[in-house]
């Protein structure tokens, strides 16, 4: 299910249940106390509970917020990182004699475009992981390069880092989509949400309309933190509407180079097959 939708519903159901669990607890403690109005005069006291639980959700949502926004900050510098690599790839390959530079290019654009129809943007089903494949010939073949002069020789260290360096960031890239905050996080806001919900119902169960009133606001107000939350948690995840971050930045940085790939719409990449040990 859309992470988005999942987390919404459940912070749905366990503030329904704060304010039905307030309200049965109001209930409770006015047929249980000795005179009503005692019961009524203490209700003031728990603003300062209540005062506790709401700096305590505050900060723990502040210092959430700041941590996925640096995830997803590091995902867009990853994946300009990984831009610059393949732009760096393609230029050392001038060198070369056009055959073998049109061969490691072929490598650049299909490693490039399986990264992001399969990795990035899941619209590809195909057998293995393709762009790994990729990766993996276009380091083959840039082994087999053959080294005619000394400006080939001086070339080849660079065109091999910044082959490299594609992975590293790919593999980067891949790391800033999982989930950056861990479930029992999930266990404590919640938590703090149900209670926050019943203090709040007990609190101005006398006043109705108030009651509902901060109730509702309060609920929005974390809900759309919580939402904020889940997009900058799952920077490249579809979470319905595609991923959060496009590939279109991306796509440009690699058009202003002249990259063969997002010009030609014409051309496909071949599907390459695991090699077999033995």
């Amino acid at each position: 299910m859309n992470p988005i939708i999942l987390t919404e519903l459940v912070l749905l159901v366990v503030a329904a249940g704060g304010l039905i669990t307030g309200t049965l607890l109001h209930k409770w403690f006015e047929r249980r106390a000795e005179e009503s109005s005692r019961y009524t005069a203490e209700l003031p006291r728990m603003t300062d509970t209540i005062a506790f639980i709401s700096v305590a959700v505050g900060i723990l949502l502040g210092l959430l917020l700041s941590i996925s926004v640096t995830n997803f900050q590091d995902a867009q510098t990853s994946i300009k990182e990984f831009g610059t690599s393949v732009i760096n790839s393609y230029r050392a390959t001038e060198s070369f004699e056009p055959a073998q530079r049109d061969v490691v290019r072929t490598d650049l654009d299909c490693a490039t475009e399986t990264f992001i129809e399969n990795d990035w943007l899941g619209t590809q089903i195909s057998e293995g992981d393709q762009t790994n494949l990729w990766l993996n010939k276009l380091n083959t073949d840039i082994s087999n390069l053959t080294l005619d002069n000394t400006t080939q020789s001086q070339i080849l260290p660079v065109l091999l880092q910044s082959t490299l360096d594609m992975g590293h960031w790919r593999q980067l890239i891949l790391l800033s989509s999982m989930q950056t905050i861990p479930p029992i996080i999930w266990v404590v806001i919640y938590a703090s949400v149900f209670l926050l919900g019943m203090l709040l119902t007990m609190h101005l169960a006398d006043r109705r309309g108030l009651a509902r009133m901060s109730f509702a606001v309060a609920y929005i107000a974390i809900a759309l933190i919580i939402v904020a939350l889940c997009v900058l948690d799952y920077p490249l995840d579809n979470l319905g509407l595609g991923p959060v971050i496009r590939p279109d930045s991306l796509v440009e940085m690699l058009k202003a180079a002249d990259f063969s790939f997002v010009t030609d719409t014409t051309k496909s990449c071949p599907v390459l097959v695991p090699t077999v040990a033995g």
